[in-house]
């Protein structure tokens, strides 16, 4: 499984880097996580916890994200003690271009084979997740 995540990441990357987009995949998954609440709040706290990460990588990944102006970080109206993050104006225009690299990569990384097998490789992987949360609690 290490292998096959290595092989994804690397090739969603590379496809990110092909398009104009330097980013890693931490930080894709934090930009598809906040582009899939544009109309919430979502806190950097909540994030982490959605992440499943730790705290350090991930804050170290919206910092640079902020820094390199895909995201806006700021403080919580209702709680100063929380940072909302919230997707600038760059990062929902080229949301579109980072989507057709995703599945660009899906379709190259699952080249061969049949969707029943995926279908297969997805359901097993649920049950590893899900065992590994029971074991977890």
């Amino acid at each position: 499984m290490t292998h096959a995540l290595k092989a994804t990441s690397a090739r969603l990357v590379h496809n990110f880097n092909e398009a104009g987009f330097p980013i890693s995949r931490q930080q894709w998954l934090i930009l598809a996580k906040t582009y899939h609440f544009p109309n919430e709040c979502l806190l950097q706290s909540t994030l982490v916890d959605m992440m499943m990460g730790d705290k350090t990588g991930v804050t170290r990944a919206v910092d640079d994200l902020v820094k390199s102006g895909w995201l806006s970080r700021d403080i919580d109206e209702n709680d100063r003690r929380n940072r909302v993050l919230r997707l600038t104006t760059f990062a929902e225009n080229a949301m579109p271009q980072l989507m057709q690299c995703v599945q660009k990569s899906i379709a190259e990384i699952t080249q061969g084979i049949a969707p029943a097998e995926l279908e297969t490789a997805k359901k097993v992987l649920e049950k590893i997740i899900e065992n590994g949360n029971q074991l977890n609690l």
